[in-house]
C-alpha cells in the first residue's frame, strides 16, 4: 500500500492543518498577472506580505 488517500473527497489542507497548520494565500487578480497568465511580481508580493504577516503573529504569540 502506498499510503495514498484515494477518495476523492478527502481535503489535504484540513487534513494536516492540525499539525502542520495551513495559510491560504489570497487568489491572483487580472492586475497582479504576469507573463503567460502566471502569477506576477505584484501577486507574489502580496502573497509575501501574508507569510510575513502571519509569521509575526506567530513569533509574538510564542513570546
Amino acid at each position: 500500500m502506498s499510503g495514498c488517500d484515494n477518495n476523492p473527497d478527502h481535503n489535504v489542507p484540513s487534513r494536516y492543518e492540525k499539525i502542520y497548520g495551513f495559510l491560504e494565500l489570497p487568489d491572483t487578480t487580472e492586475k497582479k498577472v504576469g507573463s503567460l497568465r502566471h502569477p506576477g511580481e505584484k501577486s507574489h508580493g502580496y502573497a509575501a506580505e501574508v507569510i510575513v504577516s502571519y509569521l509575526e503573529e506567530q513569533l509574538i504569540c510564542q513570546k
